[in-house]
């Protein structure tokens, strides 16, 4: 039995895999340098470069995935607020065992505060998930179910994948809660994807996550 959405026409092409390789580097690259350029222009320009090579890659494709559906929205929208929820509770379990998790989660909301500061910055936060769910969870997700099958035995696997290879440009950060949170998320947001067979979803639970935890209810 094949995985809701999965599209029967999908064959392996060469322009997906570039695209995950070229927001691989550009994201790494905007990772590395966050401590000495503005945090929010080099995400921003990242996304940017990013959405405009998934666009001349499969603009159709991405266009049908990323098709609203009200089931999708609200089921984007309850996994957002669960996940900002289930953040704080973690986090403050966490903080009791690891004594130094607390520096390292004020270490990373300081970079945040650069201008124009978490709340002002929201519609960058927008474009970088917008970018990397239409890479790691549409193109790359597209180009594993083409190559490896779409049959429902394998969508261990595909998440699996789908999340190591999100989880590559954080290993440039140097900070290894942002590594952990890109393992664990980038497997909920392709198991979203492949529930509900489209792109909707996974970016409002990824918008409401990133939005509710850099500007709106912070952990730190």
């Amino acid at each position: 039995m094949s995985l809701p959405g999965a599209d029967p026409g999908l064959r392996p092409t060469r322009r997906r895999p570039f695209v995950v390789a070229l927001a691989t580097l550009a994201f790494g690259l905007a990772l590395l340098a966050k401590d000495a350029v503005n945090v929010w222009w080099v995400t921003g320009a990242a996304a940017l470069v990013t959405l405009a090579a998934a666009a001349w890659t499969d603009r159709r494709r991405l266009a049908g995935l990323l098709a609203p559906r009200r089931r999708d929205v609200l089921l984007g929208l309850g996994s957002g607020m669960a996940l900002v929820v289930a953040s704080h509770g973690l986090y403050v379990l966490a903080i009791l065992w690891v004594p130094g998790l607390g520096w390292a989660v004020r270490q990373l909301y300081a970079g945040l505060q650069a201008p124009p500061g978490p709340l002002a910055a929201v519609p960058v936060v927008a474009l970088v998930v917008l970018a990397e769910e239409v890479v790691w969870r549409g193109l790359l997700l597209d180009e594993l179910l083409a190559r490896l099958g779409a049959e429902r035995s394998r969508r261990a696997n595909l998440i699996a994948l789908a999340s190591l290879a999100y989880a590559i440009p954080h290993l440039v950060a140097g900070l290894p809660l942002l590594l952990l949170a890109a393992l664990a998320l980038g497997a909920v947001w392709a198991t979203l994807r492949l529930t509900t067979g489209g792109l909707t979803a996974p970016v409002i639970c990824h918008l409401v996550w990133s939005a509710g935890l850099a500007a709106l209810w912070p952990l730190a």
